[in-house]
C-alpha cells in the first residue's frame, strides 16, 4: 500500500479501521454482541390481524399464479381454441 495515494486519506483510515475492528473484535470479545447469540433464540409472537392479512394476500397471489401457468401449460400444448 505504500505505492497508493489513497494511504494518506483520512477517509480511508476512518472508514478501514472501525470496519477492521468490527471483524476482528468479535473473535476476541465472543461475549459482546448478543444480536446473534444462537443460545438465545428469541421471537415476538405474532400479531393475529397482520398474520391473517399477509396469509390472505400470499393465498392470493399463489392463486393466480397456479392459474397463469395452467393457461400457459394449455396454450403451449395446444388444448386451446384461442387465437394466438
Amino acid at each position: 500500500m505504500r505505492g497508493s495515494g489513497h494511504v494518506e486519506s483520512p477517509a480511508v483510515l476512518l472508514v478501514a479501521v472501525p470496519g477492521l475492528g468490527r471483524a476482528v473484535m468479535p473473535l476476541f470479545l465472543p461475549g459482546g454482541d448478543e444480536t446473534l447469540d444462537p443460545t438465545r433464540p428469541v421471537m415476538p409472537p405474532p400479531r393475529p390481524r397482520p398474520l391473517v392479512r399477509v396469509l390472505a394476500r400470499l393465498h392470493l397471489v399463489a392463486a393466480a399464479d397456479k392459474t397463469i401457468r395452467r393457461v400457459r401449460r394449455r396454450r403451449t400444448a395446444g388444448w386451446t381454441g384461442c387465437p394466438s
